[in-house]
């Protein structure tokens, strides 16, 4: 009769085991995407727009050997990179404990009794029992399928983590060359105007000069000296900033970083996929995604409660008197059978914890949704801000072409004495204002170049994703151990 009964369970769970309780996951929801993009269709051949276009390695694009290896090792040594895949690590494991609970569940536990004398000697024993549940309506691959989807969306946060730091790298490297040149351009001008100086003191001595025309030149020369310093600030607070995101101390990088090198330049024309392609390209809507997914799956998980459970049950007992010869003893009794439960009443719990779990499914799809409108922003914006950078730059260029031409002359007619020096030292002033305003404006075209790149996606490929190990390091993990002894030992000192 047992095993006619058991016959018959296993016949159902063989028969019932692909049917599982709640809604399945089919995929991503349709998105509202637009065909083209608005500022692609309004430039003239500033983008091209080419299907698929692999956007890997943008940075490559500025031709920069340095920018290329601060990438590299950005990849190789940043620590939020390395945190994010613990997490994605975590989460791995997390999924392999799920899997726990598909294979059946054993537990062992023994003893050792002593009595005295007439009682014998010693009396040894050993239990063993395990218990399998038989996921007849899907709870436990419900749960999996949920860990799953969360372990994808874990894998998602790293390369977000990834793209944003590329991104952080090359606009601080560009911010540090735009420092450079405002600064060499600036102490060029400050020698220049302390050469005029000299000159306006020389014609004074010699009555060719008021005390008027030193004084305008004395404060023209403190105006652009005045300038240096809040620059020389800003460019070193980057470069600590970049040598964080590199992994290191900024001494290690200073050097390299020191030596001048001219603001990286942007192509004429730039390579963008097409809207429909940054649904891939994005981690974010791919995290969204993942996420949808596991709440869907979740769904499943909280409807099954609905249902009965079904174990399979068993224990097994071992004795002997001695406890060497434990393990050479037949079972002295075993029993196995299946077991069932049900929570019939809770008052409408489960009722409500699905209710529960579909407004969190709705939420998850509205985020998702909410994530492709919010990408299709952060890249029209990106478009225009990267043109309107390239039409300030032009005309930044055309302002320094007729500002220098104006200096020039402005020397020529005081030279002649057809023009007095407040005229020369008010163009000089202009010329100086317009030559830092032209480099700044110069790095701006490619920092903005490195934002359409970050939200389009770029810096890595999702037909190749990073690999992620399969667990941290024995290695690391004693290095970040001994760091931190170390931190604690400065901290008491």
């Amino acid at each position: 009769m047992k095993r006619l009964f058991l016959g018959g369970l296993g016949l159902l769970f063989f028969g019932i085991i692909g049917c599982a309780v709640g809604p399945d996951y089919t995929g991503p929801p349709q998105a509202n995407i637009q065909k083209s993009w608005t500022e692609a269709n309004t430039s003239d051949k500033t983008f091209i727009l080419q299907e698929n276009e692999k956007i890997r390695n943008w940075w490559v694009v500025f031709n920069d050997p340095l920018l290329n290896q601060l990438i590299e090792t950005a990849d190789a040594q940043n620590l939020d990179l390395k945190i994010a895949i613990a997490k994605v690590s975590q989460a791995r494991a997390q999924l392999a404990a799920y899997w726990g609970d598909v294979a059946p569940q054993i537990n062992a536990q023994g003893v050792v009794l002593w009595g005295d004398a007439s009682a014998g000697s010693t009396i040894s024993g050993a239990t063993s029992a395990f218990v399998w549940e038989i996921d007849l309506f899907g709870r436990v691959r419900r749960q999996i399928e949920a860990a799953k989807a969360s372990f994808e969306a874990s894998q998602e946060d790293r390369v977000a983590v990834m793209v944003s730091i590329y991104a952080e790298v090359a606009q601080s490297y560009i911010t540090i060359r735009s420092f450079q040149a405002q600064i060499d351009a600036l102490e060029k001008n400050i020698h220049s105007q302390k050469q005029l100086l000299h000159v306006i003191n020389s014609r004074f001595q010699n009555g060719l000069a008021t005390a008027l025309d030193v004084a305008s030149a004395e404060r023209l020369l403190s105006t652009l000296e005045a300038q240096l310093p809040p620059l020389l600030a800003q460019k070193r607070q980057t470069e600590n900033m970049l040598a964080v995101l590199l992994g290191g101390t900024p001494e290690e990088w200073l050097k390299t970083l020191n030596a001048f090198a001219p603001i990286p330049i942007a192509p004429d024309s730039v390579m963008i996929d097409a809207p429909v392609n940054m649904l891939r390209q994005r981690p974010d809507i791919r995290r969204a995604e993942r996420t949808l997914a596991a709440e869907v799956a979740a769904i499943g998980v909280v409807k099954a409660d609905l249902f009965p459970s079904f174990y399979i049950n068993g224990t097994f007992n071992l004795g002997a008197a001695d406890a060497a010869t434990l393990f050479q003893t037949p079972i002295s009794s075993y029993s196995y059978g299946p077991s069932l439960r049900w929570n019939i009443f809770q008052g409408g719990k489960t009722l409500n914890l699905i209710k529960a779990q579909d407004a969190k499914a709705m939420q998850a799809l509205y985020m998702y949704e909410k994530t492709v409108l919010t990408a299709m922003k952060e890249v029209e914006s990106a478009l225009t801000g990267y043109l309107q950078a390239k039409n300030q730059f032009k005309a930044d260029t055309q302002a320094l072409e007729a500002a220098n031409r104006s200096y020039l002359l402005s020397i020529d007619l005081y030279e002649s004495g057809l023009a007095d020096l407040q005229r020369v030292l008010e163009n000089q002033k202009e010329l100086c204002n317009i030559i830092g305003q032209y480099t700044k404006s110069r790095g701006t075209v490619a920092i903005n170049l490195v934002a359409l790149y970050r939200a389009l996606g770029g810096g890595w490929d999702p037909k190749n994703p990073p690999q992620i190990p399969e667990k941290i390091s024995e290695r690391e993990i004693k290095d970040a151990l001994s760091s931190t002894s170390n931190s604690k030992q400065e901290l008491r000192k």
